[in-house]
């Protein structure tokens, strides 16, 4: 199986979960920087209504499924610069989550750029 059938057999049961917002493949994957032992990192953005257990269990070995609200703020705005939309059921819902994401990230980013300095000494 191919990864992009692998990708195909994890997001079907997955967009059959009402709470999906969208599914956004990111990582080596979507850069097309893949190496033949990447896993595929794929990210849910999911309202309160999702089933988050059954999106979670459809994760495998060669697939990392991610929960967008689970992740660092670093790594959601990286998922939504970099990231590429497999699936999307509600676009003003996902523009809202943007919108949120973007305005928190542009508030922090000061405090990282001041914690990268510090612990790396650049």
């Amino acid at each position: 199986m191919n990864s992009a059938q692998e990708i195909d057999k994890i997001v079907e049961p997955i967009k059959e979960n009402r709470g999906v917002v969208s599914i956004h493949l990111f990582g080596s994957y979507a850069r097309g920087r893949e190496k033949p032992f990447s896993d595929i990192d794929i990210c849910v953005i999911t309202g309160a209504d999702a089933d988050r257990d059954a999106i979670l269990s459809s994760s495998s070995e060669k697939i990392d499924l991610s929960i967008f609200h689970d992740l660092p703020l670093t790594m959601r705005f990286r998922v939504l610069k970099e990231g590429e939309s497999l699936f999307l059921r509600d676009d003003l819902r996902l523009h809202r989550i943007i919108v949120a994401t973007i305005k928190e990230y542009l508030d922090f980013k000061p405090h990282i750029a001041r914690r990268t300095k510090r612990v790396l000494g650049v």
